[in-house]
């Protein structure tokens, strides 16, 4: 591991510690909001990825690993520190696995039988790029994931694939490559969202180079297939997750970690108003000026409300930790950012908006717990234009928990789910929990 990455290491235990004696922000406590509930209790399970189907009812997808492989739980699985990723405090799992998804009863507020997706196997077990699903108005369900794809001198590449069911999920198409190029080997960390001619959009990160990957836009119509991709940016961060939203007047917003002017790896923005024929040119969401020589493996999130696009994501330039940020009217504006954590250990960061336009930001940070350093999990509360209402921790110390998701259930509740690790097992956790600041 190169030493600046030790050195980065070091920095967020240090700054783990520190937080632990000084922070004021208060744990929710069991009796306030639904219990800790597990989607499987006797098997392997991660990558939680929440949304809704085409009634409005939450969904939610996760991988269960097929076969257990080496676990750090101090950081990063053997993968990520062979490929010169960045060690941070917290837990990965590498591996494979089958990608299910299950409905969520407001009733019983639990989800109901797993649902396997038979043509979705061998799915790459990383909470960075996890398995998505997408249910879309017109009633076809898209499962978009990962694989491995080892290639002649990286033998971490990928491969992306989707599956589409036509009939409610009772059966599914056969797996197809989301690229028709032969010569893409690598295509990574993708992200989806309906359009309102009924077809998916799907981005992605494709081909990484020693310089950047190329961030690619392509669309799905159904049993049509897949279009050509269009290029929104060639210098994009290998390894963090892309992030696309489309707006209520069919306007595509587009995130993404650029390596800007050659080593600073700062967030981006582009967007395009024709439908993705064309995207306007990126722009710095904010100009951290971040230089680091490795991937931070942490991408952006993006909600929208009556204010305006707001923006969360992870940075060690000019401070550290998560930061939000807001982009109102249709000038390339962006608010001076705000932190949300400052710990360097605090990464993957969520945002959604409330029905009341007021804003819910979850993430993972570190915190000292006996003799190693747990991830808990945050959240944070802020007004429509951005103002802080408050902060508070889901899980006690004493958890290691990471990669969370979030889905809001009106002004007052949400859904959270996040992986946990306990005496080498991981298991995707969930609750409903206040949003009450």
């Amino acid at each position: 591991m190169k030493k600046s990455h030790k050195f980065l290491w070091l920095l967020c235990v240090i700054a783990a510690c520190f937080a632990s004696c000084h922070h004021t922000s208060k744990t929710a406590s069991s009796n306030e909001e639904q219990a800790v509930l597990s989607i499987n209790s006797s098997a392997n399970t991660s990558c939680p990825y929440l949304t809704s189907n085409a009634m409005g009812v939450p969904v939610m997808s996760w991988v269960q690993q097929d076969s257990m492989h080496k676990m750090d739980m101090q950081g990063m699985s053997m993968e990520k520190k062979k490929r010169g990723g960045m060690n941070m405090p917290g837990m990965s799992m590498s591996g494979t696995g089958s990608v299910y998804y299950a409905i969520f009863s407001d009733h019983s507020k639990t989800f109901g039988k797993p649902m396997l997706i038979p043509t979705a196997m061998g799915a790459e077990i990383h909470g960075e790029d996890a398995p998505k699903i997408l249910f879309q108005k017109n009633g076809h369900i898209l499962v978009v994931f990962a694989v491995k794809n080892p290639h002649p001198g990286n033998p971490y590449t990928g491969a992306v694939y989707y599956t589409q069911s036509f009939d409610n999920g009772k059966t599914w198409t056969t797996a197809q490559h989301i690229i028709k190029d032969t010569s893409s080997y690598d295509q990574r960390y993708f992200d989806m969202a309906s359009l309102p001619d009924g077809k998916a959009a799907i981005i992605w990160l494709n081909n990484s180079k020693p310089q950047g990957s190329t961030l690619y836009f392509a669309t799905l119509d159904g049993q049509r297939g897949i279009s050509e991709p269009e290029i929104v940016a060639q210098h994009a961060c290998q390894c963090c997750r892309t992030d696309i939203l489309v707006d209520s007047s069919g306007k595509i917003n587009i995130a993404w970690r650029d390596i800007y002017r050659d080593s600073i790896r700062d967030m981006m923005y582009a967007c395009s108003d024709n439908m993705g024929k064309s995207f306007s040119t990126p722009v710095r969401i904010s100009a951290d000026n971040w230089v680091v020589d490795g991937c931070p493996h942490t991408g952006p999130s993006m909600a929208i409300n009556n204010e305006g696009l707001n923006f969360t994501w992870f940075t060690m330039g000019g401070g550290s930790g998560v930061y939000y940020c807001q982009k109102t009217g249709s000038e390339m504006i962006f608010s001076h950012r705000q932190s949300v954590n400052s710990l360097p250990s605090s990464r993957h960061p969520q945002i959604v908006a409330l029905p009341n336009n007021d804003l819910a930001i979850v993430w993972d940070g570190g915190v000292p717990y006996q003799n190693q350093v747990n991830q808990r999990i945050g959240l944070q509360m802020r007004g429509p234009s951005g103002l802080l209402l408050g902060t508070r921790y889901l899980t006690p110390d004493s958890v290691n928990a990471n990669f969370p998701v979030v889905r809001v259930l009106s002004n007052k509740a949400a859904l959270v789910a996040y992986t946990e690790g306990r005496e080498g097992m991981q298991q995707v956790k969930y609750r409903v929990i206040s949003l009450q600041p």
